[in-house]
């Protein structure tokens, strides 16, 4: 599938993603699972730091490609994004303007 089809994951910002958001489908680069459950500032933060969503899985995710990156992306900003764990808004919180 084309990158220009595949989704952002919104806790590392590549596009990574064939099924879309909340789909439990797993991101190749972080390894973050979107499934409602796992706190989405946590993995990003884990992310930023450690290159992984979390420590307990660093064996199976790889370097992301230049052509991966969202340009648009942006990581939560808690002070703009959350009300709680859950956009307000319930769309992907950096296509919010």
């Amino acid at each position: 599938m084309g990158l220009a089809l595949r989704t952002t994951c919104p806790c590392c910002g590549y596009r990574t993603l064939a099924e879309g958001w909340g789909s439990f489908e797993v991101c190749a680069i972080c390894w973050w699972e979107d499934d409602g459950v796992h706190s989405l500032a946590e993995g990003q933060l884990y992310f930023i730091t450690a290159g992984v969503s979390d420590p307990r899985f660093t064996d199976h995710v790889r370097a992301p490609t230049e052509d991966e990156a969202d340009p648009g992306w942006r990581p939560l900003d808690n002070g703009r994004d959350l009300q709680g764990d859950v956009p307000a808004s319930g769309a992907p919180y950096w296509l919010e303007r």
